[in-house]
């Protein structure tokens, strides 16, 4: 969609409200995932310890929507799944077993 500025240019405005992480699930080691309604060319998934430290960053191909990523090296535990699509951000929890 697009809105008019003040001084009369046109910005162009991008809105992934609906954008979900889907099936998440970890079997022998291998993260997976679905991106529902996720068609942006700037994504990127990235994986959090509890600590707020990065394990994992891998960008994401445009016209995909479903990944999958080793986790095998992750220590057991809670982490935290953020996918970034265009500057939104989606958090998931995620618990490798």
């Amino acid at each position: 969609s697009s809105a008019s500025t003040p001084d009369g240019s046109v910005a162009i405005v991008s809105v992934y409200q609906n954008s979900r992480l889907n099936n998440v699930r970890v079997v022998n080691g291998i993260l997976s995932f679905s991106l529902e309604n996720a068609s942006v060319n700037s994504s990127k998934v990235s994986v959090y310890s509890l600590v707020g430290r990065k394990v994992i960053e891998q960008n994401l191909n445009s016209g995909t929507s479903s990944y999958s990523i080793p986790v095998n090296r992750l220590s057991s535990g809670a982490y935290l799944l953020v996918a970034e699509l265009g500057g939104k951000k989606i958090a998931h929890k995620l618990l490798i077993p």
